[in-house]
């Protein structure tokens, strides 16, 4: 089973690769130079005016050393069809468990040393810690995630017991400890922090692959390996088209209200059908909603009127671009192309439901900058309404057309 792991893997790393390329492309690579030049640039100052007075700062690199340790997913890559195919050899995916444990904690260690090289000049300057303990916070976040992959890998077992319906009882024992160790490596010493994560890493590891009893519950597994590889395909496909994506319907009735006031004429009849996939399709709002809060919230504490601009204009352009598959969603179906509807109707109604939604989110950001940077803001609001119109005006025809063609 080891070897059939390493060739579902090599097929999948070369499907990301093909589109992986197309994400980091010139124009990527100097956003995110930028980008992170400048929020390197900012928290260096910040952090020059912290002392050990400023009690906060440990409590935060606490909560974030925390929630680092929930960032990635076991990569199990499984698929619909072993549910029938796979299912004689359950006796033997131990042995396939323990690649994708191995793969998939690649990711998850870098990811962690990263973040606690970010942590460790803000740990630092609020005396809570000295740059020689970064070794050991590394070694104490390794050994908990180590055990929080085990963990899922143990949540994938029918004889799981569970505390309610959606904790499991290894889940709530890897949280209790995990805050009691961190607490540890705060208070007490790093070196003990250390000593007791990678013990945790090792007892929940030899827990979950020393267990004869192992009963695989597949639908959970492919459902799992769906979601995480949903994310992903959502994440690329904020640079290229990708076939593979999928979006959740919901009902939603506390919309209903609002969507009522969509005119229900024969000339609207794209918007009203665009209003309600974008209010109904997870894929579509919650897109939306992460631009619109995470970019507010972003905005709000950057105090350089040129690089809000920069971080609102890119904000604003990636959202317009994952929202133009609207215009595609219903000229696939044959009721659309017999009702006698102009040719343009399709792209007259994303224009409009991007007018709306654009200048809403646009609204939002210019409230942002305002409080933040008082008259400055009026500026970043004239300039954002500029974008929109540009934006609506010649680059929203030029795409829809080259998506004809």
């Amino acid at each position: 089973m080891k070897t059939f792991y390493q060739a579902r893997l090599h097929r999948h790393l070369t499907q990301m690769a093909k589109y992986f390329r197309y994400v980091f492309n010139d124009h990527f690579v100097l956003v995110s130079f930028i980008l992170f030049g400048g929020a390197a640039y900012y928290y260096a100052q910040a952090v020059k005016t912290l002392s050990s007075a400023d009690w906060w700062g440990p409590f935060l690199v606490f909560g974030l050393m925390f929630l680092a340790l929930f960032a990635g997913k076991l990569v199990t890559l499984a698929e619909a069809a072993d549910e029938i195919f796979l299912l004689p050899k359950e006796g033997e995916m131990r042995s396939y468990f323990s690649r994708a444990y191995l793969y998939s904690m690649i990711f998850p260690l870098i990811l962690l040393a990263l973040v606690m090289g970010a942590l460790m000049p803000l740990l630092v300057a609020c005396g809570a810690a000295r740059f020689q303990d970064f070794f050991w916070f590394v070694l104490m976040l390794w050994g908990l995630k180590s055990a929080e992959m085990a963990v899922q890998v143990k949540e994938l077992d029918l004889n799981v017991r569970c505390i309610g319906r959606r904790i499991s009882l290894n889940r709530a024992l890897w949280l209790i400890f995990a805050l009691v160790i961190i607490w540890i490596g705060f208070k007490i010493a790093p070196l003990a922090g250390a000593l007791f994560g990678v013990a945790a890493g090792v007892a929940f590891t030899r827990t979950t692959f020393a267990n004869a009893k192992f009963r695989l519950d597949w639908e959970k597994m492919v459902a799992v390996e769906a979601q995480r590889q949903q994310r992903i395909f959502h994440f690329i496909a904020l640079f290229t088209d990708v076939p593979g994506i999928q979006g959740r319907v919901r009902r939603r009735r506390y919309l209903d209200p609002l969507l009522r006031k969509v005119p229900q004429r024969h000339e609207n009849t794209y918007f009203y059908l665009m209003v309600h996939t974008f209010s109904r399709t997870t894929s579509y709002s919650g897109l939306y909603l992460r631009f619109l809060i995470f970019g507010t919230f972003f905005l709000f504490f950057v105090n350089q009127l040129y690089l809000s601009l920069f971080i609102a204009f890119l904000f604003l352009y990636l959202l317009g671009f994952q929202l133009l598959p609207l215009a595609q969603e219903y000229r696939s179906m044959i009721l659309t192309q017999l009702y006698p509807l102009p040719k343009d109707a399709s792209e007259a109604a994303v224009k409009k439901l991007l007018w709306i939604l654009l200048s809403i989110v646009g609204i939002f950001y210019s409230a942002a900058v305002l409080g933040r940077n008082g008259v400055s803001g009026i500026l970043f609001a004239g300039a954002a309404a500029g974008f929109v119109v540009l934006f609506n005006l010649f680059y929203v025809p030029y795409r829809l057309k080259k998506a004809d063609s």
